[in-house]
Order: structure tokens, then sequence, then C-alpha cells
């Protein structure tokens, strides 16, 4: 065989392993993503509420709002519903006056015109407080 014809035939070949390849990539399927729980109930590891001890004293005790993408926490002067905005570390909720930054066991409360305060998350308290809600819920079913 000529050289020219041995060089054609392999490029031919690599072409169609290209286009295999191609075709073979394009024909897989998306991983199936994981279930995931319902819009009533907590994801694996989340509490449908957590109670947080302030430096000024006070105790908050604050709902998650699943559904909503937001959280409600009682205040000594009612209650606030705050969704929950983008942050760069840890899960931000906020309201037009009052902010709620929480990172793992520990948050920081700001509220418009007062000084930003620590809280710190009341881990036994929090867990009575979502097994209250919790048999809520599932009395209301």
């Amino acid at each position: 065989m000529p050289t020219a014809t041995l060089t054609a035939n392999r490029c031919l070949i690599a072409c169609c392993a290209v286009l295999v390849l191609l075709a073979s990539a394009g024909c897989q399927r998306e991983a199936p993503t994981p279930a995931t729980a319902s819009q009533d109930e907590p994801p694996e590891g989340v509490l449908r509420a957590y109670v947080w001890q302030c430096a000024d004293g006070q105790t908050l005790v604050m709902r998650n709002l699943f559904r909503e993408q937001a959280i409600a926490i009682d205040f000594h002067d009612g209650t606030r519903r705050l969704d929950q905005t983008p942050a760069a570390s840890g899960v931000r909720y906020a309201d037009p006056v009052v902010v709620f930054w929480t990172k793992g066991s520990t948050a920081t409360l700001e509220r418009q015109g007062a000084p930003a305060m620590e809280c710190e998350e009341r881990r036994a308290e929090s867990l009575r407080e979502d097994a209250r809600l919790g048999a809520e819920v599932d009395r209301n079913r």
C-alpha cells in the first residue's frame, strides 16, 4: 500500500474513534438526584427549631419555615419572619430591620439601631423544642 493510503486510513480510523467517543459521551444520562425530604419535614440533620441564648441575656426561639426558605424568630415584642439571603459562609436570614446569621452553634443578631450581638445555641433546649414541634406536626396529620 502506498504511504498516502496508509495515512488516509489512519486518519479515517482516528476520526471514527473520536466520533464514537463524542457520541457515547452525548448519550450518557445525568446522575439521578437524590430524593429530598418532603417540604414539611426538615432535611436530615436539621432541626425544626433552635433555641439561642444571646449575650444580652435574651433567649430566642427560631423555627425553620422549610417551604418558604425562611425562619420565624420569637422576640419579646413579637415574632418576625426572616427570609434566607445569600451568605458567603453560614446561613443568613433578614428582613428590613433584623439580620440573623447562623454558623454552626453560633449566630449573630443585628437589629436596626442596635449593636450586633453574639448568640449561642442551647442544644438540649433546641432538641426539646424540635421534639415538641414534631409532635405537633404528627398530631395535625
